[in-house]
């Protein structure tokens, strides 16, 4: 009996107690003089639960078995604020630029399945938190970028980097689960199973810690994870996993932290003042650039974030083809021909380009833009889900005219031909 409440008096204080004719007898009838005894209490046919009032008679008063008074202490590299500041100043930049490019991308081809990369769920799942990107139910299930986007996209960057930062921070989602088993299949973004309370409050207990430090200490993951053992033993008691790697991974994407210490924009996040936030960040962010540099051979050079019309025009001519201090995109005859489809003249593409860059536009360029222009719309592509055929066309006047079929969005195509995007049943 006394091997049992040893056993259990540091916890987990719930046991095994073997029932009926199977297993240890001796300790089964152990338990069950423990429990005549009220020292233990049955949860359930097999399991016990040593009392709270017990255990804290078995360990003479005491909560914890190894009392600490004072937190660890560790020599911690501690980095120049300043240095903090402007490595996290690059990094929101770098997060403010994903965040266009995936809100312009899902405008025009919202994903319906996501099955991302850990940096990618990580985002997703930040817009989705900061409120920027919704399920769109109106015709095919798919994500797309909310009202509220347009309204993020004029604010300075400051305050767009306070809005996803102050996101990431109190979202519920665990964006590292996204790829873990789930049954048969994996995890994705913005799924159901990304939902992970307790991943938010292992979030909060980190930058608490990270804050609780001097100013520019960039403590290591095993460094932290000893420090929040000291700070909340019990709720560290009941998870193997800490979780520290996955929040200090997560905290430098958003720009919370830069190089493994806390900024100074983020003291004001922990605070719940984005406002703050933002101002302090304001001043590390590097300056967009609205310009490029157009070259012969079709590639344009950003020599930084590009923001304003310079990011509207290279988004929609141009590929990514490089990322760095300078990004490259290649302006290519599928951009052209995206521009065109829009409605725009060869004319409005070099002289959108033009207004753009600081090189002019180059030969071979206006040379392309001219040829694509000329071939452009020489063959249409579009989709009818049925046609109405009749030899008589007055007949087909009456129909093109009548209000009540105004609902089939009929056209026609040839004299006697009329099509719909509507099912052949319903529109006969």
């Amino acid at each position: 009996a006394r091997a049992i409440l040893d056993a259990l008096t540091w916890g987990p204080p719930v046991g095994v107690l073997p029932s009926g004719g199977t297993g240890d007898t001796t300790m089964r009838r152990a338990g069950e003089q423990l429990l005549a005894l009220h020292l233990l209490r049955r949860t359930d046919e097999s399991h016990v639960l040593l009392p709270r009032q017990v255990a804290l008679e078995l360990r003479g008063g005491r909560v914890h078995r190894h009392p600490e008074l004072v937190p660890p202490t560790a020599e911690d590299t501690v980095l120049d604020t300043d240095l903090v500041d402007a490595t996290a100043g690059g990094r929101a930049a770098q997060l403010l630029e994903q965040t266009a490019e995936l809100l312009d991308a899902w405008g025009t081809r919202p994903p319906r399945v996501l099955r991302a990369s850990p940096e990618t769920a990580w985002l997703v799942e930040v817009l989705h938190a900061a409120g920027l990107v919704a399920a769109d139910e109106s015709t095919e299930p798919a994500w797309m970028p909310t009202g509220e986007s347009d309204d993020w996209a004029e604010l300075s960057a400051g305050d767009r980097w306070a809005v996803l930062a102050s996101a990431w921070r109190t979202m519920a989602a665990g964006a590292s689960l996204v790829g873990s088993p789930d049954g048969n299949a994996k995890v994705n973004a913005l799924s159901l199973q990304t939902s992970w309370p307790q991943g938010r409050q292992r979030r909060h207990d980190v930058l608490a810690a990270l804050a609780s430090l001097p100013a520019g200490s960039a403590p290591g993951p095993d460094r932290l994870a000893d420090l929040l053992r000291w700070r909340h033993p019990i709720r560290m008691s009941r998870s193997t996993d800490p979780g520290v790697t996955a929040v200090l991974r997560e905290a430098e994407w958003a720009g919370i932290t830069g190089r493994g210490a806390l900024t100074t924009a983020a003291h004001h996040v922990l605070a719940g003042d984005p406002a703050a936030a933002a101002r302090a960040m304001d001043g590390h962010i590097p300056e967009a650039v609205e310009h490029v540099l157009v070259q012969a051979d079709l590639t344009a050079v950003a020599p930084g974030r590009l923001d304003g019309p310079a990011r509207s025009v290279m988004r929609l001519l141009g590929e990514v083809e490089s990322r760095g201090g300078a990004t490259v995109h290649r302006i290519t005859e599928a951009g052209i021909r995206r521009a065109l489809d829009l409605g725009w003249s060869a004319d409005r593409v070099l002289s959108e380009v033009s207004a753009i860059s600081r090189t002019g536009v180059p030969q071979p360029l206006e040379y392309l833009v001219r040829d694509v222009a000329r071939r452009h719309g020489v063959a249409r592509v579009g989709s009818v889900g049925s046609y109405v055929r009749s030899d008589d066309p007055a007949l087909l006047d009456r129909v093109l005219a009548d209000r009540a079929l105004a609902v089939l969005q009929l056209r026609r195509i040839a004299p006697t031909v009329l099509v719909s995007p509507v099912t052949a049943g319903t529109v006969l």
